[in-house]
């Protein structure tokens, strides 16, 4: 899922990366986070990059009902 977390124009990702259901990537990852406030800082300043790339909310549930409709019919 790399591709929803996006990438900031600078690079950095805005968050962490864990496998898909693997519960204790997730608690070490979580574990990091709570225990690093450096790692927090980048992961807001990365978060608040990635924001300036992204579309507005109409237009994303306008491309969402577009899948929808796509899907549906």
């Amino acid at each position: 899922m790399s591709e929803a977390l996006g990438v900031c124009p600078d690079g950095s990702r805005p968050g962490v990366l864990v496998p898909a259901a693997d519960v204790s990537a997730f608690g070490e990852a979580l574990g990091c986070w709570l225990g690093d406030a450096a790692l927090r800082r980048r992961l807001r300043v990365a978060a608040a990059l990635r924001r300036t790339g992204l579309t507005g909310w109409a237009e994303t549930a306008a491309r969402v009902s577009g899948v929808l409709e796509r899907v549906a019919a």
